[in-house]
């Protein structure tokens, strides 16, 4: 299976951040970006590509639009989307579309590499609401530990990003023939 590997390090920045409500329909932004875009499904259905895969969207919902890939809408959102996003900025060891085994995953998890998955299907019964909130509100607050702040909610959210790329594709068992 293909994952992004992430560094994990201190030197990771947010660059932006917030929350989009879309009362009409709208497609999502036709670009690449120099960073990584992370974006939540808070509510509602989107339909967003990237370097020619689509991805459906539903609440609950994470996608990474890594940084140099291009991405864009192929279908509108649905009335009354809303979303929260991170920009965060690329760092030298992150790799793209690595082709890795649930096993190299899982034991990458005990290095300095985070390894995720494009999509992940959290439910909205999850930590990422309120891990994009916190981001969200230390970016826009006046605060003198801001930076080291932000860094750290950032790994936070590639770490359980990571936990759910490594538990949810389970190898095949060995004794399946």
């Amino acid at each position: 299976m293909k994952y992004d590997l992430f560094s994990l390090s201190s030197a990771r920045k947010v660059l932006l951040c917030g929350t989009n409500i879309y009362p009409v329909p709208e497609y999502h932004v036709d670009r690449i970006m120099d960073e990584h875009d992370l974006m939540y499904i808070c509510e509602g259905t989107w339909q967003v590509a990237q370097d020619d895969q689509i991805y459906d969207l539903k609440a609950g919902d994470v996608i990474l639009l890594r940084a140099g890939s291009h991405h864009w809408g192929t279908a509108p959102c649905s009335v009354g989307s809303r979303n929260m996003f991170i920009h965060f900025s690329r760092l030298p060891g992150d790799q793209a579309d690595a082709e890795l085994t649930a096993a190299e995953c899982r034991a990458a998890a005990s290095g300095n590499v985070f390894c995720l998955q494009t999509l992940t299907h959290c439910g909205l019964e999850n930590t990422m609401d309120q891990l994009f909130r916190s981001v969200i509100h230390v970016f826009w607050a006046h605060q003198d530990d801001k930076e080291r702040r932000l860094t750290l909610l950032v790994s936070e959210i590639l770490n359980e990003l990571a936990f759910e790329a490594r538990n949810s594709q389970p190898e095949a068992a060995a004794w399946i023939t």
